[in-house]
Parts: C-alpha cells; structure tokens; sequence
C-alpha cells in the first residue's frame, strides 16, 4: 500500500510548492524513523503537527500538479495576449 502514496522526499517538495490537500495518511517521525500513519482527520500540511507531513496519493500529487501547471499557462497567455 505504501507504493500508493508519494516518497517522503516528493511530499516535501510538494509542501515547499504550496501543496495543501486534505490527505487520508502522513509521514510521521518515530523512534524507528518515518512512518506512513492514517490521519482520520485528513489533515491539510497547513494543520499537521510538528515532524508530521501530508502523504499524498499519486494520483493526488498528479491532479494538483496538472492544476498548477493549467493555472501557469492561463497566466502566460493572458500575458501573450496584452503584450
């Protein structure tokens, strides 16, 4: 199941991107290290805890990625087209 969602490393990045999607699991700091933990309340990066992270699902990831980058070529062709 733990293929399902995003690696730690891309979950960071994608907060630092301004992802902020209510997920259904996050990565969690433990005595062993990072675990993938449910979050019942499907927490937002914006309202996890210290050393927490959202663990979004692929598909999540992809869907806000698709959306952003639609977002940013609207930008650029409003600018093409007043310039």
């Amino acid at each position: 199941m733990e293929n399902e969602f995003v690696t730690l490393s891309l979950a960071k990045r994608l907060k630092e991107q301004g992802f902020d999607e209510e997920c259904l699991y996050s990565y969690e700091y433990s005595e062993g290290g990072m675990i993938v933990k449910q979050n019942p309340l499907k927490k937002a990066n914006s309202s996890c805890d210290a050393g927490e992270i959202t663990a979004p699902l692929w598909k999540q990831a992809l869907d806000w990625t698709d959306k952003l980058i639609i977002e940013q070529l609207k930008i650029i062709e409003q600018w093409h087209l007043h310039n």
